[in-house]
């Protein structure tokens, strides 16, 4: 029997269910970035409490010299990738004058910080890893720092010292765990001489281990219906098979929270769950028999009930039914 529907997980996102991370990202100072070369001065910035997508480019340039910031920003089921680079080439074009690229907040501003603020959220807690990494590199007419910080954990790192990552147990809840980033660079080339510097913070969240799903049958009605657990990279597939049901009939699960015995309209099958969620529609083959799929989500502990309903084809209408099974997802 092959699958022939696919319940996708975003059922069990409509209903709440979801432990899946979630991450935003916004700039907490003024993030600006200037280039000099002699007289001629560029300067490019973004204001401050600007939200951050999943791409962030700044870019100052003046010929000969160019400074740089970019972001990039995923999250992806339950996973979080978060990477700020800082980078500039600098070269001075005469021996009489000098060039230079800083983190700034103005072409008249000295070097300043660049922060960035990243939220990591989820409606029920999700426990997991964290892990920070600084580090780059430079010439020596350059200066860089760089740290990240949450709660009273503080990294920090400085051009020239070995690059650093650290990983953490966390537990991210609905009241969110802020990691704040902070930068500031700057290279001088003066006279005909080169200058540059190439670094980044990088935020990693990864969920724990991932919670094993069983099925336990309970009940009795009119079809047999039987599942299996399976882990995936999106977190659990469970493969349900029901059979003895009307031949080439529509049917679809249903899934609650609740233990019921309520008699079907029409015939002596058993209504054995609450109905929360209404899957979409099955075709039982010329056996009278079905295969379809349920994604849960990566991260997610639940416990829910599963059962099958299928359309008798005859002049009124009614309900023929299978047992029922208790997905624990721990």
């Amino acid at each position: 029997m092959n699958p022939n529907r696919l319940l996708p997980s975003v059922l069990l996102l409509c209903a709440g269910l979801s432990a899946q991370v979630t991450s935003t990202g916004i700039t907490k100072s003024i993030i600006g970035d200037t280039a000099r070369t002699g007289k001629n001065t560029s300067y490019r910035f973004v204001p401050a409490n600007s939200f951050i997508g999943p791409f962030f480019a700044l870019r100052a340039a003046t010929p000969g010299t160019q400074i740089s910031t970019g972001i990039t920003h995923m999250t992806q089921k339950g996973q979080v990738r978060i990477r700020i680079f800082e980078n500039a080439k600098v070269n001075s074009l005469s021996k009489t004058s000098s060039a230079e690229a800083r983190t700034s907040k103005g072409a008249a501003f000295p070097t300043q910080p660049h922060i960035f603020a990243f939220q990591l959220k989820a409606p029920t807690a999700v426990k997991g890893t964290l892990t920070l990494s600084l580090g780059g590199t430079g010439t020596k007419n350059a200066t860089a720092f760089a740290s990240l910080k949450f709660g009273s954990t503080l990294l920090s790192w400085t051009l020239g010292k070995p690059n650093i990552q650290k990983s953490f147990p966390v537990t991210i809840s609905s009241t969110g765990l802020t990691i704040t980033s902070t930068a500031f660079a700057r290279a001088l080339a003066q006279g005909q001489s080169s200058a540059s510097f190439n670094f980044h913070t990088s935020i990693s969240f990864d969920p724990g281990p991932v919670p094993k799903c069983r099925i336990v049958p309970y009940g009795r009605s009119c079809s047999g219906l039987t599942g299996q657990a399976k882990t995936n990279k999106g977190g659990t597939l469970l493969t349900l098979s029901s059979v003895r049901n009307p031949l080439k009939a529509l049917g679809f699960t249903i899934a609650g929270f609740k233990q019921i015995s309520i008699p079907l309209t029409g015939g002596p099958c058993l209504l054995l769950s609450d109905i929360q969620i209404l899957g979409s529609p099955f075709f039982t083959d010329k056996a009278g028999a079905a295969t379809h799929q349920l994604q849960v989500p990566l991260g997610l502990k639940i416990s829910f009930n599963l059962q099958d309903l299928v359309l008798r084809p005859v002049s009124k209408l009614s309900l023929s039914s299978t047992n029922g099974l208790t997905v624990i997802c721990r």
